[in-house]
């Protein structure tokens, strides 16, 4: 059958299950047929004939055949001068201008190409696509490996993926704390760890996918949607401590204690999406300490008022800076973000694989990852940590630790540090075996040191004072000596409480006497009033110097039995890291004003009612605007007027609905010209849910809209080269059984050839069923071996079915489960491959014969010449001289003198010629260009000279040439010495020769400004005994050597001349690797 006979027919849309890119590509590759696609080139004069066309691109199959590159330099014309003799030209023109699918038949032999080649043409958008095929073997293309091993490195990945995902999955589920994350602004649970199920006392199941409050309704109304929202609106953390929340927990509601960190999550551009949720159930520690406060309550009286008053306000203040406490940087990894500390271990001596930073933090200075547990921290083998470890690890029971005690030696060799842990030692395992170890624990120290102190509470109730979490200072008399100081107000002073015990204010502290402290307690002793002070500055000592602390404290008035004042109490808070946060706040605040003017998208916001309030500094320097001409409505007028009207109606339902909306659109630059924009507005609430402001963000999408249509086009590209090409492109997906062997093929995609050989649409249809012969003909069994190495495979084969018969060549390649196979006609290129071996075998006995001929011509003729030359010689010498001086003598003399050398050049470029015939089977070796030009130019120096040429070379820089250097040398010389000989008589010779690299050949080029040749005779330049010029010597022979020189070195020489122009001759040499000249 004839596949070019078949009519393209127009194909269904592809599947989305592989990119037009992606598929192209692979065709193009493993394609057994050459494809070139043209642009055609018009007449200039403007009558709109097609005069030639350019190359775009050719496929490896095409390069190969044609010798070419990807993207030739030269024209259709000018690659092939013969086309139109052979009908190749006005056949490509026909496919171009009716649009209609081309087949045409060839047996070029001009231009180097000696082949029996067979097109197929149709037009593709404004260019020409055309496949064709020779009957020359082609070679495996090495895509078909790059493409097992690209989808090996995928598997692995995705299995390395998997693995990670796991090994995440099982530490969230055993962490002892408790773990949840929250998406949307519905605050949906999409991950909930069995920590956080327990506390909820509910179980997993049944809270995954709810909203919060609709998973925990009793939660409703106790603070936390405004603590989330706030969190999801300004996209900064929230630290929690000791907050109090109603539970529904066995039947009954039960007040828990948390401390808990609110961390936003981001997607890819930035915003928040959702809220990571770590959180410690510390409900026995705070009624603990309610339970002391309570004892405290019964045997203070107003001190212990004061105090709680102080604590109250200490709390106060430090929730509020706490929510005023910004981080600017996000950590992008959850094990970064929980509090908790994380490490995972591997092997059976557990060596350290990952820490986090918390984990880190608690052995500053430690080498950990890498190392095993006993060498990073070899006080853990000592204290028993190790062989809980072992245990793990050899039985898989996870072991729990609570409050356990760790000595840490320290490096700088100071007293070891007691740190108390909480935590779980749980074995992971990978493909059911136990392979390490991770650790998720919680620093618990300072629960519990508070718990210690608290039971230390109620032994020494009668030292409250030493206990109290804020400063509390009494002091008596008017020099307001110190009778009561405890801890915090030693420290906030800089002293200890032995410095300070006893003394006077002023004797105690010099350092404050200018400060104003004493002047505010001489006031409140002699008015009676307590005074109040918020952030007040301090200059007191810390770490050896004097520095600057913040203070909020109360000066309490003090009374005896009779009414009257007698001292002062003193209640203080140090508040400096709070002032420091909340001014880090106020810079983060400026900065990020800053930074909506840095970043490259157009920020603006919007009043409830939607009119603009702020605009970036972007979006004035994109629009050329100012803020009168945006304000208002004035933003209006910089959108495309066909995308505006959708705009201002998703921006008014926005409004009405306080929905967030998106959309492209096209917006004007300065210049007039309008880019795509992806818009985005996002509405700000109150804790209400009454919008506060509209925030949106204009991103510039407007290259990836380009990129959008450049994938449409080539999905179109895509569609036209399946359907133009001449030969069966199937996907076939494998069908396997119950154990997952191969039993059979179904077709998922065919092309229109392969349609329409079939018999019709084959796709859902079984290989097998529709051919069984397929199975035994070996095809089935190649394929199967494909799917299961990998490989690739190409062969030849002769099918008998009622749909097709002859000799076809088939190359499989695997594709995910499935494979791509290309199949081709070669019946054609069969019976031509036998016809051509018995012409190459008559050729060679033909060369055979030619050569000996030429080599018994060479030989037998020298003898007789050689006696011509001796009698003329003698004739001369024995002629009277009255003979020798008669004109017509001397004159004939000359002529048969000069008839003889030309013969004896002939018969030596003939010995020439059979040598460079039997000289073709010499290895060839690596030959440096530059300085076998150099050795020609200094042997034509005599030369050059005459003739005052100018010679210019460049060709330094290219790698070594694979050819005879002597060769080489015969090459070189041959080109400049006729660029020298057929010089214009009326101007100085100009040379130039260069070099250069052109995939794997190095490209010498030779160009002269001399006579030039006549384009009827180009074609016949490389002829033996060809001449075109007769004023100078010459016998035709040597274009001819250089050709046979070039083309049995596997290059290829061409011509470009113009009659009184100049000639230029361009040799290509395949180069090697290697040093360059």
């Amino acid at each position: 059958m004839s596949f070019s006979a078949v009519q393209a027919t127009q194909p269904a849309d592809l599947p989305t299950w592989l990119p037009y890119d992606e598929l192209l590509c692979e065709v193009l590759n493993v394609s057994m047929t050459g494809l070139i696609f043209y642009l055609p080139i018009y007449d200039p004069a403007g009558s709109g004939t097609i005069v030639d066309f350019t190359f775009v691109y050719l496929n490896p199959t095409a390069q190969r055949m044609m010798r070419m590159p990807a993207r030739p330099t030269l024209t259709h014309m000018e690659q092939w001068p013969h086309s139109k003799e052979h009908g190749t030209f006005d056949f490509h023109v026909d496919a171009y201008l009716t649009g209609e699918p081309r087949s045409y038949n060839i047996n070029y032999q001009a231009d180097g190409y000696d082949n029996y080649y067979r097109l197929t043409a149709r037009r593709a958008g404004e260019g020409l696509l055309v496949s064709f095929t020779d009957t020359a073997d082609q070679p495996r293309s090495p895509v078909e490996i790059a493409l097992r091993e690209s989808q090996a490195r995928e598997q692995a990945a995705r299995a390395e993926i998997e693995a990670q995902r796991q090994q995440l999955q099982g530490i969230f589920n055993q962490a002892p704390v408790a773990i949840a994350l929250l998406d949307g602004p519905e605050y949906r649970i999409a991950l909930a760890n069995p920590s956080v199920c327990e506390i909820w006392a509910r179980p997993q199941a049944q809270v995954v996918g709810l909203p919060l409050f609709d998973a925990l309704p009793e939660v409703r109304g106790q603070g936390l949607e405004e603590l989330l929202e706030g969190v999801l609106r300004t996209g900064q953390p929230y630290v929690g401590t000791e907050l109090p929340i109603q539970l529904l927990r066995h039947g009954s509601l039960e007040t828990v204690y948390f401390n808990f960190v609110y961390q936003p999550q981001y997607n890819q551009g930035g915003e928040t999406v959702g809220i990571l949720v770590v959180a410690t159930d510390v409900t026995s520690q705070v009624l603990a300490r309610q339970q002391v406060q309570e004892l405290n309550q019964e045997l203070e009286g107003k001190v212990q008022e004061r105090t709680q008053a102080a604590l109250a306000l200490q709390a106060d203040l430090l929730a509020a800076a706490q929510r005023q406490v910004q981080q600017r940087e996000t950590f992008f990894q959850i094990f970064e973000q929980t509090p908790a500390s994380i490490a995972l271990l591997r092997g059976p001596e557990h060596r350290f694989e990952y820490v986090n930073a918390a984990y880190q933090q608690l052995f500053p200075g430690r080498q950990l990852v890498g190392l095993p547990l006993a060498e990073a921290l070899p006080e853990t083998a000592a204290q028993g940590f190790v062989a809980w470890m072992n245990n793990v690890y050899q039985t898989g029971e996870t072991f729990f630790g609570n409050e356990v005690l760790l000595t840490v030696e320290q490096l700088d060799g100071g007293p070891a540090k007691d740190v108390y842990f909480t935590f779980t030692y749980q074995a992971y395992q990978e493909n059911g075996v136990t392979v390490g170890i991770s650790i998720f624990a919680y620093d618990v120290t300072e629960q519990v040191l508070a718990k210690r102190q608290r039971e230390a509470q109620q032994a020494q109730l009668a030292e409250l004072f030493e206990q109290a979490p804020v400063a509390i200072v009494v002091m008596q008399g008017p020099e307001h000596r110190i009778e009561v100081v405890n801890p915090p107000a030693a420290q906030i002073w800089g002293h200890t409480q032995e410095e300070v015990l006893g003394k006077p204010l002023l004797e105690a502290l010099p350092e404050v006497r200018d400060q104003g402290f004493k002047e505010l307690l001489d006031r409140v002793a002699a008015t009676g009033e307590a005074f109040v002070a918020q952030e007040v500055t301090a200059v007191l000592p810390r770490d050896g110097e004097m520095k600057t602390v913040y203070l909020n404290f109360v000066y309490q008035p003090l009374r005896d039995l009779q009414g009257l004042v007698n001292g002062v109490a003193a209640v203080a808070v140090d508040v400096s890291e709070q002032v420091a946060a909340r001014r880090r706040v106020e810079r983060n605040e400026q900065e990020l004003r800053t930074l909506t003017d840095a970043i490259d998208q157009l920020v603006w916001t919007a009043s409830p009612a939607g009119e603009l309030e702020f605009f970036n500094a972007q979006w004035y320097r994109y629009t050329g605007s100012s803020w009168e001409q945006s304000r208002g409505t004035g933003w209006t007028l910089y959108y495309h007027p066909s995308d505006l009207p959708l705009l201002q109606q998703l921006w008014k339902e926005s409004q009405q609905n306080g929905t967030a909306y998106h959309l492209e659109a096209r917006l004007r630059d300065a210049e007039g010209t309008y880019r795509w924009f992806l818009i985005r507005a996002q509405p700000l609430r109150d804790a209400s849910g009454r919008i506060l402001r509209w925030f949106g963000t204009n991103t510039d999408i407007d290259e990836r809209r380009h990129q959008e249509q450049e994938l449409a086009r080539a999905g179109e590209l895509v569609r036209a080269t399946l359907d133009s090409s001449a030969d069966m492109i199937q996907v076939l997906d494998a069908v396997r059984d119950a154990n997952g062997r191969i039993i059979d093929f179904r077709w998922r995609l065919l092309n229109a050839v392969a349609t329409s050989s079939l018999g019709g649409d084959m796709v859902g249809r079984r290989l097998c069923e529709y051919h069984p012969g397929v199975k035994e003909s070996g095809v089935f069994e190649r394929f199967v071996q494909v799917m299961e190495t990998g490989e690739p495979q190409r062969y030849e084969l002769e099918y008998r079915h009622e749909q097709f018969n002859g000799w076809f060549e088939q190359s499989a390649v695997r594709l995910g489960d499935g494979l791509v196979t290309i199949t081709a006609d070669i019946t054609v290129r069969k019976q031509a491959e036998q016809h051509l071996q018995a012409t190459n075998e008559q050729l060679r006995r033909t060369n055979i014969d030619l050569d000996n001929f030429i080599y018994t011509a060479s030989h037998d003729l020298k003898a007789p010449i050689t006696n011509i030359e001796g009698l003329l010689y003698l004739l001369r010498d024995e002629l009277p001289v009255e003979a020798l001086r008669n004109e017509y003598v001397e004159v004939t003399l000359t002529r048969m003198m000069e008839s003889v050398e030309r013969f004896k050049r002939t018969i030596e470029n003939l010995t020439d010629v059979s040598k460079l015939q039997k000289e073709h089977s010499q290895a060839a070796t690596a030959v440096q260009l530059a300085p076998v030009v150099e050795e020609v130019r200094l042997d034509l120096g005599p030369l050059l000279q005459e003739s005052r040429a100018r010679l210019q070379i460049d060709v330094a820089g290219v790698p070594a040439v694979l050819i005879s250097e002597k060769n080489l040398r015969s090459v070189v010389f041959n080109l400049l010495s006729n660029a020298l000989k057929y010089r214009a008589p009326e101007r100085e010779p100009d040379i130039r020769v260069r070099a250069r690299v052109q995939d794997e050949f190095t490209v010498l080029e030779v160009t002269d400004n001399g006579l030039g040749i006549d384009p009827a005779f180009q074609s016949k330049l490389f002829t033996m005994f060809q001449r075109f010029h007769d004023h100078v010597e010459g016998t035709g022979v040597g274009l001819f050597m250089v050709k046979r020189i070039v083309e049995n070195a596997g290059g290829q020489i061409n011509v470009r001349s113009q009659l009184g122009a100049g000639t230029t001759f361009t040799v290509s040499l395949p180069n090697m690797p290697g040093p360059t000249a």
